[in-house]
């Protein structure tokens, strides 16, 4: 069956403009702040870039560009649809390629942080996304959301969510206390599968085999292979690299071959679903700048990319070389996406450091 999304400007109009802690399209110089925030686009390969931050509505065409990005995903069914998850602002959606954005027609994704966003493989209309101390859940193509999961200790909130592609209905889930839950009814009841160690910055589903997960955390690299019944800390395998068990990034191929980890060492490369890594080479020494966002192409893992809070780094022979460039944007770096159909097409989110 085919399902069609589609929107009401006057609507979104309404919401946008009702609604508090939402973003702000007028006003003062001050009130907007800086517009360089937000999505850059290459269509090119990274060799330009131009920022992809419209937002339309009744009272014309605004701008995104004042948003801090945390986190952006692809549908996986149709990669002309985008979602991101701002640090302040929300939720928003574009259709057409990252053109233009929306919010969600339900007001409970309008403000404050999304950290993580999952689409069902299976269901382009259900889309889940972590805020605050919750998990909620869409199945009407982002009109209205439910929450599926709540955080009641103090302290504990929701970091990252995976989902199983092979059975969609199986959903991962990890705190920020180091707990990996899973639901295999879409959300409706959870259990604990394990405690980890530090908060989960990283919660991947192998493109390999649904049933391998790695968790990246601040104190290590775990790995189950049984859908979560049991797991492993690949600590000898991260014991060459100084600080590599600090992960802040977990990428993989298209196939699920190679794995790309952004650690405090560096880039790390995995051949074998990260049972052992070898160190990428990069421009810096191990250790010397921070590796904010990593991407590699889905079906040409030779050609990295990786991001900085100032440069962006490009490798089309598996990191022996690198090209160099400034980041489009005076924000650092926060979130690469490269298209898995056309990986010319690169999409840079950015956002604010704090000091």
């Amino acid at each position: 069956m085919q399902i069609t999304r589609f929107w009401i400007i006057p609507l979104l109009a309404f919401f946008l403009f009702s609604g508090a802690g939402c973003l702000n399209l007028g006003g003062t110089k001050s009130q907007q702040g800086v517009k360089d925030g937000g999505v850059y686009k290459s269509i090119d390969g990274a060799a330009k870039w131009s920022q992809s931050v419209a937002f339309p509505s009744a009272k014309g065409v605004g701008s995104v560009g004042t948003t801090d990005v945390l986190t952006m995903t692809f549908d996986p069914s149709d990669t002309k649809t985008l979602y991101m998850g701002t640090k302040e602002n929300g939720l928003l959606f574009s259709y057409d390629n990252g053109v233009s954005w929306q919010y969600p027609g339900d007001s409970q994704l309008k403000e404050g942080g999304v950290r993580s966003i999952a689409v069902d493989p299976a269901d382009i209309c259900t889309v889940y996304a972590v805020s605050g101390t919750r998990l909620y859940k869409t199945e009407t193509c982002s009109r209205r959301f439910q929450s599926v999961y709540q955080e009641a200790r103090s302290g504990v909130s929701p970091r990252r969510v995976a989902l199983d592609w092979y059975q969609s209905d199986t959903v991962y889930l990890g705190l920020s206390n180091g707990d990996i839950l899973k639901s295999t009814d879409r959300g409706v009841t959870w259990l604990t599968l394990f405690t980890v160690k530090g908060e989960v910055t990283q919660l991947v589903v192998s493109h390999k085999d649904s049933r391998i997960l790695l968790v990246g955390t601040g104190g290590g690299l775990f790995k189950s292979v049984d859908a979560g019944v049991t797991w492993t800390k690949m600590e000898e395998a991260l014991k060459p690299f100084k600080e590599g068990e600090d992960i802040f990034s977990l990428v993989q191929s298209e196939d699920g071959s190679i794995i790309l980890a952004a650690t405090k060492y560096g880039l790390l490369r995995s051949k074998d679903v990260g049972d052992s890594w070898e160190a990428v080479k990069l421009v810096t020494a191990p250790g010397q700048v921070i590796v904010r966002a990593v991407a590699m192409n889905p079906t040409d893992p030779q050609t990295i990319y990786y991001a900085t809070s100032s440069t962006f780094y490009t490798s089309i022979d598996s990191g022996v070389t690198w090209k160099t460039q400034k980041l489009p944007s005076s924000r650092s770096a926060s979130i690469l996406l490269v298209n898995p159909e056309h990986p010319e097409v690169i999409y840079l989110g950015v956002t604010k450091i704090e000091k």
